[in-house]
């Protein structure tokens, strides 16, 4: 019996980009995690807290998130003044 496969890596393959050198070619891969695909079709606007907001008025729940030490701009550019 074949068990289920052991994930080691949720990901995926992402910018190709073409290495041309004196006797060499090559073709380098930039991989990204999982998280990444929030960024297709702006479905990462959903984990901010306006967003949160605008669907459940009243609800704090995004403004306490804990552990993450910048804020990431969803969507949208940095607000002047504010440094990353």
């Amino acid at each position: 019996m074949i068990g289920e496969p052991l994930l080691l890596f949720d990901g995926e393959i992402d910018v190709p980009t073409l290495v041309i050198a004196q006797g060499s070619l090559r073709v380098d891969h930039d991989c990204v995690g999982g998280m990444e695909r929030f960024f297709e079709n702006e479905e990462g606007v959903r984990l901010a807290p306006a967003f949160h907001k605008r669907v459940w008025p009243g609800e704090l729940g995004l403004d306490f998130i804990t552990g993450v030490p910048d804020p990431v701009y969803w969507g949208q550019s940095t607000p002047s003044g504010v440094r990353i």
